[in-house]
């Protein structure tokens, strides 16, 4: 059950990343981009955001299958078993689409700013195969 939190918690974090790329206006991201002195920052951002999107979403799926499937194979095949199945679905709810949301009106571009270091490497990589 741990592991399958954690691979939750994982595609939580590449949601809110998936949503936040596609969400935050560009005026928004651009600003954010010149307040901390990085404007360059913006046109790699904007360049690479569908990659970025295909990779959070790609993570999220995948992690939460996983997650998923780790909780289905300790359940019971009974009432119980039908119940804790309900709130594992409410739980993913929850964490893959509501925090995502949230998060991200109150802090999408700051996610995307945030990140960038992160996601640079990677989409050097996978940009060229996507």
């Amino acid at each position: 059950m741990q592991t399958a939190l954690i691979l939750l918690v994982l595609a939580t974090l590449a949601a809110i990343q998936a949503r936040a790329i596609r969400g935050t206006r560009r005026h928004h991201l651009q600003e954010l981009c010149r307040r901390q002195a990085a404007a360059e920052t913006y046109d790699e951002i904007v360049a690479a955001g569908g990659t970025i999107a295909f990779v959070a979403a790609s993570v999220v799926v995948i992690t939460a299958v996983l997650a998923t499937l780790l909780v289905g194979r300790q359940l019971p095949a009974d009432a119980t078993g039908r119940l804790a199945a309900t709130g594992w679905i409410c739980l993913c709810w929850g964490m893959l689409v509501i925090a995502p949301n949230l998060i991200t009106r109150l802090a999408g571009g700051w996610v995307v700013v945030a990140t960038w270091r992160i996601w640079r490497p990677l989409v050097a990589v996978a940009g060229p195969l996507l």
